[in-house]
């Protein structure tokens, strides 16, 4: 899981270049479910 760190950091940036605060939660989905809880937002109501 540790490999997944760099390479989910790089799907995350892409998606934070068009919004750093919804596109990360956006790409976190599909990166790591573990980010949107981190930024403690709700990615139900997507």
């Amino acid at each position: 899981m540790d490999s997944q760190v760099p390479q989910k950091n790089a799907e995350y940036h892409i998606c934070a270049t068009d919004i750093p605060m919804y596109g990360a939660v956006r790409c976190s989905v599909t990166a790591s479910e573990k980010l949107d809880n981190m930024l403690g937002l709700q990615d139900d109501a997507g």
